[in-house]
């Protein structure tokens, strides 16, 4: 009877919102053909341009930058669940336009870009307030074809209410009036670009452990020590690439099972008398005949190589898709890695 009144007291004469009229803008193709992302992100921010799905939802753009997008929504109780907490599709879509956004500042015209895939933890329930929820995202790895962003959401009282990450395909050239971008069908199996994590594993001083226990035990020990990793592999959902004697290719879908994976397998094989150095790092690669290549799988393979007996190395681009889980990480400083440009900052991964 209460709720009954309750919801009676709160009629109101005003539509709903999905009856209301729609108002925000939604350019055409010369826009798009004309605009760089930066001038886009510049006139969201200044409320020059406001998608209709902003007005809906809340949104507002609060500063951007190359690569980088800040977003505000009011954390109104239109958007709660059956709870009382703002409803986690909700932050995820604020998730999504931050991501999409800081990815779309650093194209230019006549490019289309859109979401692949997300990935959201939610830290902590928000409750509806007169505040808002600010995203802010940032691109760590800007591909030729895929960008990944990592994504922060802080709630009224500045207290980290999620963590996202998440990868966004860009297409130079492509007209987005020629159909929407539906990520399945823009990549193909003969040009298949995929974003992954990679994990290489490998023992340490093999020849000097098979040389001081003979051919035929080290046979039984490498069969032991295969399927030692490969029930790791299975259990933290990762996928086995290649197998090269002693060493490892296995990717996965999430940077933290990579390093979960690698921290399990490290500690079984050690029951076995032997010991592993791992290493991880994201980034896009091509498959050709169930195999992988790319500048991605080398740079993996070097930062495996660099690793000391026991550790788990990994890239700077690793540890900031994992940031907000609980793995830690030692500084290692840069390095500079055999047949590949730059140097490259990398991270040593702790319990």
């Amino acid at each position: 009877m209460a709720a009954r009144q309750r919801r009676e007291s709160q009629v109101s004469s005003s539509p709903d919102p999905y009856l209301l009229p729609i108002e925000g803008d939604v350019n055409g193709q010369e826009y798009w053909d004309h605009t760089p992302g930066s001038e886009v992100m510049r006139q969201v921010v200044n409320q020059e341009f406001v998608p209709p799905c902003w007005l809906l939802m809340g949104l507002r753009g609060v500063e951007t930058a190359e690569g980088q997008m800040t977003i505000a929504m009011k954390a109104s109780g239109w958007l709660c669940n059956a709870f009382g907490a703002i409803y986690g599709g909700a932050i995820a879509f604020l998730v999504d336009a931050a991501t999409v956004l800081a990815a779309g500042s650093t194209v230019p015209a006549a490019t289309a870009f859109n979401t692949m895939d997300i990935k959201v933890h939610f830290l902590r329930p928000v409750l509806p307030s007169d505040g808002e929820l600010v995203a802010r995202a940032r691109v760590v790895h800007r591909g030729r074809t895929i960008a990944v962003v990592s994504c922060e959401v802080r709630d009224q009282q500045d207290k980290l209410a999620a963590q996202a990450s998440g990868s966004v395909l860009i297409l130079p050239g492509r007209p987005w009036e020629q159909r929407p971008v539906q990520v399945v069908d823009e990549i193909t199996p003969e040009t298949a670009r995929i974003l992954t994590t990679l994990l290489f594993v490998d023992v340490v001083d093999s020849t000097r452990k098979a040389t001081d226990v003979g051919d035929r035990r080290w046979r039984d020990l490498l069969a032991d020590f295969h399927s030692t990793v490969r029930e790791q592999i299975q259990r933290f959902g990762g996928h086995e690439v290649d197998t090269a004697g002693d060493g490892f290719l296995v990717t996965f879908d999430g940077a933290v099972r990579a390093i979960q994976c690698a921290f399990a397998l490290r500690e079984r094989v050690r029951q076995l008398g032997l010991e592993v150095r791992c290493g991880v790092h994201a980034g896009e690669v091509e498959q050709s005949g169930g195999k992988l290549a790319g500048i991605a799988v080398h740079t993996g393979s070097r930062i495996c190589a660099l690793a000391s007996p026991g550790e788990v190395l990994v890239s700077s681009l690793v540890k900031d898709l994992v940031a907000g889980s609980s793995v830690n990480f030692e500084d290692r400083g840069e390095h500079e890695l055999k047949g590949i440009a730059g140097h490259w900052h990398l991270f040593s991964a702790k319990r």
